[in-house]
């Protein structure tokens, strides 16, 4: 999107299929439009909350919206190992999964 242009320093994507990190489902680019969007010119202008701010694109949804526990928890992962890479200090989890457990043995919550 162009108000993210510049803005996204590497993608890795999880999801089966690996489509280079493509945002299908228009989800992802909705939210990094809102962290660090920024449209300084023609009739569109607006900036999101932290216009300056870089993004990492870490895919774990696909085209439907959906994906798996395990992938999310891969994107974490590889997030923390790759912190000091690029300077990351804020990981947006925009996404929800139903409730099958307490939190105490959920997977998603220990990650």
């Amino acid at each position: 999107h162009e108000s993210l242009r510049g803005r996204v320093v590497t993608t890795v994507d999880f999801v089966a299929g690996r489509q280079r990190g493509v945002d299908a489902y228009g989800h992802g680019t909705h939210v990094a439009g809102i962290v660090s969007g920024n449209v300084t010119r023609g009739k569109g202008r607006f900036a999101g909350v932290a216009p300056g701010a870089h993004l990492v694109n870490l895919r774990v949804l696909d085209a439907r919206g959906q994906g798996t526990t395990s992938d999310v928890i891969a994107a974490i992962e590889w997030a923390i190992a790759n912190k000091n890479t690029f300077g990351l200090r804020v990981i947006n989890l925009s996404l929800g999964k139903p409730v099958l457990e307490s939190w105490v043995d959920d997977p998603l919550v220990q990650a």
